[in-house]
């Protein structure tokens, strides 16, 4: 009996072994990764943590004829050659312990002598339904068109539209969320207006508070084709001291080019609010877009409030079968990456777009004479690979009552 206990009590050890669970293994350390696409990134395998390098270098050049016209306001007659650097970026952004994030991005081509603060921010990141929150120096939502990175515009420059968006960075706080599975998109911030080194010189009182909002009502074959609606607003107060003067003027989709529309110093403006609303439909490789925008001036002078009017639309195709990449995280569209890089040898010769443009913008009214422009623009742009696009743009201008314009301008744009 003793030896057959013996034997039962083995059995029953061997069975409790047997069916006791496994020893929960150690997760392995998180590793780090390291890629060079879209940037240049570190980040840790469990993404608690992500440091990314990035830049820009944006080498334009442009030859500008002035009709008869306009030759004594904006230079000699004929054509006019100018080149320029027109953007020089550098700038280093990511999230440490998953919900804190920074950017900080320089650009030395902005102002002269000194670079120019763009992007300059920490914030909160993924906080449930709300994106994050950033503070410091950043873009005041408004318009489709602003809120995109020039890389990615299909022209060169924004259009005439864009001119009455003139709070393009400031410091302030921006919130940010998602809604609806990413199919509404929504901003709110408020701002204080400052100069492009992120300090504040100007009149205390002169503040802006911003909203956006943006859906998209149709979504399909993962983003080749969508229609995106949006609108914006911001209200800018100011002082209503008839010293502090508001000015609001446009080139021709030209930044080579000289100022043709413009209201000069307007005086006792208090404040102004602006509207916009946008849209965007992509087909494959086929998209149009377009904005309206107004700009509404409170004068303290008795001389009467101001509007003025923007608005363009255009359309563009991807010859070579890509599409617009668009973010449903942030209501835009991002990089093109070539179906093929650009490799005779192996038969690939990148992405080729090529697109249509017109834009108008009115800054006459009451007493203001600021100018109408109409600018047609004939764009096309050549993506050799995700880094590399060469751009040529002709646009033709008419200014009513004075003359026409005719630029022809290229750029070489590289982006890391």
């Amino acid at each position: 009996m003793p030896g057959f206990r013996v034997h039962v009590c083995t059995a029953v050890l061997l069975l409790a072994a047997f069916c006791a669970p496994a020893a929960a293994e150690a997760p392995p350390d998180p590793s780090w990764e390291f890629s060079w696409w879209p940037k240049l990134e570190l980040k840790r395998s469990d993404d608690a943590h992500r440091v990314r390098l990035g830049g820009r270098a944006l080498f334009d050049g442009a030859a500008i004829h002035y009709g008869d016209g306009l030759v004594n306001r904006n230079g000699p007659p004929g054509w006019n050659v100018e080149a320029e650097v027109r953007q020089g970026r550098i700038g280093i952004q990511g999230h440490f312990f998953h919900h804190l994030e920074f950017k900080t991005e320089v650009d030395f081509a902005a102002t002269d002598p000194d670079p120019g603060l763009t992007d300059a921010y920490i914030g909160l990141r993924q906080l449930g339904p709300v994106n994050f929150i950033r503070f410091g120096h950043q873009k005041v939502p408004f318009s489709f068109e602003s809120e995109m990175s020039r890389r990615w515009l299909v022209f060169m420059e924004r259009s005439l539209a864009n001119s009455l968006d003139s709070t393009s960075r400031d410091v302030g706080v921006r919130i940010q969320g998602n809604a609806l599975e990413k199919r509404l998109l929504w901003i709110v911030g408020g701002y204080r207006a400052t100069e492009a080194t992120g300090r504040a010189f100007t009149d205390p009182t002169n503040w802006v508070v911003a909203g956006r909002v943006s859906g998209l009502p149709y979504w399909a074959d993962e983003g080749r084709r969508l229609l995106h609606l949006g609108g914006s607003y911001t209200h800018g107060f100011r002082s209503a001291d008839p010293s502090n003067s508001f000015r609001e003027r446009a080139r021709p989709e030209a930044n080579l080019a000289d100022n043709l529309i413009d209201t000069g110093d307007i005086a006792g403006v208090d404040a102004v609010n602006r509207i916009e609303v946008d849209f965007v439909w992509v087909h494959g490789p086929f998209s149009m877009q377009g904005e309206y925008a107004h700009a509404f001036l409170n004068r303290s002078t008795g001389a009467g409030n101001l509007d003025f009017v923007a608005y363009y639309a255009h359309a563009n195709w991807f010859v070579t079968g890509e599409h617009r990449v668009y973010n449903r995280d942030r209501g835009i569209f991002g990089a093109v990456k070539p179906h093929e890089n650009f490799d005779p040898a192996e038969g690939g010769w990148g992405a080729l777009q090529l697109g249509l443009r017109v834009s108008y913008n009115d800054l006459n009214d009451r007493d203001v004479s600021g100018g109408r422009e109409t600018d047609l623009t004939l764009g096309a742009n050549w993506f050799l690979n995700p880094f590399l696009r060469l751009t040529f743009n002709w646009v033709h201008g008419w200014v009513a009552s004075e003359d026409e314009v005719d630029v022809l301008q290229g750029r070489i744009q590289i982006v890391y």
